[in-house]
């Protein structure tokens, strides 16, 4: 039995390898196959990164209604798994003017 590399039975008669038309045909369709997973995986990682971008907004807002806090209370009452990503949100939120720092370096709510 002839068997390709994803198991399945191809014909005998078929010539197989890279040097032939069902060759070249077989990686156009891996390296397309790849870019397709390639780009679904980076489509859910930017998904991802925008559900926390958002989440961590949600967050930081909420705890600063309560009391001004320091980046590094903010930090650890959220605790990030994207610290880089949770300082953006930081910096997006003054640069947005819906938190501010005082004169002590403490983030306050507007």
């Amino acid at each position: 039995a002839n068997i390709d590399s994803e198991g399945a039975l191809a014909p005998a008669f078929l010539p197989r390898g890279p040097a032939t038309l069902v060759g070249q045909i077989q990686a156009q369709y891996q390296a397309r196959r790849q870019a397709f997973h390639d780009a679904a995986a980076q489509e859910k990682q930017n998904l991802e990164k925008a559900l926390s971008f958002k989440d961590y907004e949600v967050q930081v807002s909420e705890l600063l209604s309560h009391k001004p806090m320091t980046v590094d209370e903010l930090e650890a009452a959220v605790s990030p798994r994207d610290r880089h990503l949770f300082i953006e949100v930081v910096r997006e939120l003054v640069d947005q003017g819906a938190i501010k720092y005082d004169e002590y370096w403490v983030l306050r709510r507007v």
